[in-house]
C-alpha cells in the first residue's frame, strides 16, 4: 500500500481570500502556526476571522457531480473514501476545513479538487508536513480584478 499524505483544506473567507491570495507564503505559514497552536486564543479568533464554515452537504453534492464512475462511500460520520475504481482519496469534513489523506496530489486533483473549484468560497490547501500549499480555487472577484490595483 502506498503512503498516504495529508492535506488540508480551508474555506477561506472572501476579504482574506483578496488578501491572501498573493501572499500565500504568509498564509501557509499563519496555518501552520495554528495547526501547531490551536490552545492559543489570539490563533484560534485570528483562524475564525480568515476561515467560514464548510457546508458538509454542499461539498457532498459536488462530489457527486463528478462523474458516474466516482464512488463515494461514507466510512463514518464526515469520513468518506472517493474512488474511481483505480485511485481512492479519504476525506474528512470538519467545520472549516477539509482533512484529505491520498497517495499523490494528483489524485486529489482528479478526484476532489476539480468539483471542489465549484464550491462558493475560496479554497486554500497545505500538506501538513511539507511545505506544499496553493489556492485550489481562483480569485472570483472581478471588482478586484478590474480595479486597476497593482498585484
Amino acid at each position: 500500500m502506498n503512503v498516504l499524505e495529508v492535506y488540508y483544506v480551508y474555506s477561506m473567507k472572501t476579504k482574506a481570500a483578496h488578501h491572501f491570495y498573493y501572499k500565500s507564503d504568509l498564509l501557509y505559514h499563519f496555518l501552520k502556526n495554528y495547526n501547531e497552536q490551536q490552545e492559543e486564543k489570539e490563533l484560534t479568533n485570528q483562524f475564525a476571522y480568515v476561515t467560514t464554515r464548510l457546508e458538509t452537504g454542499k461539498v457532498m453534492e459536488l462530489l457527486k457531480k463528478i462523474s458516474s464512475n466516482v464512488q463515494i462511500n461514507e466510512i463514518q460520520a464526515n469520513y468518506f473514501q472517493i474512488t474511481n475504481g483505480m485511485k481512492s482519496v479519504y476525506l474528512h469534513v470538519l467545520e472549516t476545513h477539509l482533512k484529505l489523506k491520498c497517495p499523490s496530489i494528483y489524485d486529489a486533483e482528479q478526484l476532489l479538487f476539480k468539483p471542489l473549484r465549484l464550491y462558493p468560497t475560496h479554497l486554500f490547501v497545505a500538506h501538513a508536513k511539507k511545505q506544499v500549499y496553493g489556492w485550489i480555487s481562483t480569485l472570483k472577484n472581478e471588482q478586484v480584478l478590474n480595479s486597476g490595483q497593482t498585484l
